[in-house]
Formats: C-alpha cells, structure tokens, sequence
C-alpha cells in the first residue's frame, strides 16, 4: 500500500474542517475545556428507539438531588442526541441552572448540539471554536503584549507610538482592540482578530513599523487566548524572554546536583 504523502495529508486535514464555524463568545476556562472535551469522547448519543429515555433523562437533570457529575454526562448524553427535543431540554436548563460550573457546561453543550442539529439539517459539515477568552462572530480574543528591549526603559511617547501603530494595523486587519494596558516594560493588548488572520505576521508587522523609530521593542512577543496574565505572570515571562539561558543553566545545575548524589 502507498503511503501517503505530506501533502495527502495536508488536504485529508483540510477537508475535514467544517464549512461553517462558529466562535463561541464566553470565554471558557482552560481546565474546563479540558474536561468537557475528554468526557465528550467518551459518550455518543441515543439512537432512534431509545428517544422515550429522554424525558426521563429530562426528569433526572432538573432533579435536585441529582448528583453534579451524573448531570453533566447527562447534558452530554443530551448533547450528542442532538435533536430538537434535546436542544430545548439543554436551553430551559441552562436558563435556570445556578452553579457556576454547570453554566459553562451547558453552554459548551448547547453549542455542540446546535452543531450535530445544523449539519443534519443543512447537509454540510458545522464546527464551534472555543478558546478561553471567547470571541465574537468570526473573530477570537487574545491577550497580547509587546515588551521593551530594555527593561522598564518604555517612554510615555513610545508607548503612544505602539498603540498609534497598532491601531493603524488593526484597521488593515479587521481587527478590534478591547483594551490597551501601559507599562514601563510593555503594551499589553486584549484584541479580536479574524480567526483567518496569521496572528503572528499581525504582530510581527506592529513591532516592525513601531521599531521604525530606533528599534526600542523586542522583536519577540507574548500571546495567549486562554486567560489574562496577571502582572506577576508577565513580569516572569519577561523575564525568561529576556534571559532564556538562566533557566536552562539552572535546569542543568539541578542534572548535575543529581548526578553527583
């Protein structure tokens, strides 16, 4: 049998990517996610003779007593049904769930639902996208920062200068900045950004055209559509963008101690 080529491979991956996507708005945390989707492997939806069980799944779901876990294999079981009647189960509970948990299940289940019901009903293959800061229409929201070349060197003009030429980008790219944060060491971004856009090139232009005026950004950058870094989190990423060798000395400092034990 031929083996199949790089490029076979390449189109096999294209071809399975749904022509319709949908990016979900909420953001979803990364562990969360994690969970919901591995639980959603293992479970597949009823079959035609088995829809009589859904009132009863319906019965034990809005059930107080009903264990949190066994909910949520319910609202997958319900998801992966994918009918009508299921989706209406999954939005009447949704609106009058309250824990907080349960809500982002809900939600990830009733996106996945609508999916299996869109597909069937319009006979071409439909997908969500999920991120942990969400989106909005065909966009995804990132965090993004852009970091001095020499710490906590950023003027008042610069950093104006940054956001000036960010923005001017952003219009190119049909992207949205959300919120421009300040700091002596970097301009920090939350922004929507078209799900077809490289986002690398988006950023690796910005710093370009803002180091136009003396080279006074790195040319590396930081991003994430999981969560917001905190200050201290940044402030360590830095760090190591600006001396990656430390932590691998340490790293080999701590072979050797063992070595020699």
């Amino acid at each position: 049998m031929k083996e199949k080529s790089l490029k076979d491979h390449i189109n096999d991956a294209i071809s399975q990517i749904p022509q319709q996507l949908v990016v979900l708005e909420s953001g979803i945390e990364p562990g969360l996610l994690k969970e919901y989707f591995e639980k959603s492997t293992q479970i597949a939806g009823l079959e035609e003779d088995e829809a009589p069980n859904i009132d009863r799944l319906r019965d034990i779901l809005f059930n107080e007593t009903t264990d949190v876990e066994e909910k949520k294999l319910i609202i997958l079981l319900l998801a992966h049904t994918g009918t009508v009647a299921c989706y209406r189960i999954l939005e009447e509970y949704g609106q009058g769930v309250g824990e907080p948990l349960l809500q982002k299940w809900v939600l990830l289940a009733l996106q996945e639902c609508r999916m299996f019901l869109e597909s069937e009903l319009l006979d071409e293959t439909h997908g969500f996208i999920l991120s942990g800061l969400g989106g909005s229409g065909n966009k995804l929201r990132y965090f993004f920062a852009v970091v001095a070349a020499e710490s906590n060197t950023l003027t008042p003009f610069q950093q104006q200068r940054v956001k000036v030429e960010f923005e001017s980008i952003c219009r190119q790219y049909h992207t949205q900045i959300e919120q421009v944060i300040f700091h002596p060491d970097y301009v920090a971004f939350t922004a929507l950004i078209p799900i077809d856009v490289a986002v690398s090139d988006f950023i690796d232009r910005g710093i370009e055209q803002c180091n136009e005026l003396g080279g006074f950004l790195l040319p590396d950058f930081l991003i994430t559509n999981m969560e917001v870094p905190t200050t201290e989190q940044l402030t360590s990423y830095i760090e190591h963008m600006r001396n990656p060798e430390t932590e691998d000395d340490e790293e080999e400092d701590t072979d050797d101690d063992e070595d020699s034990l």
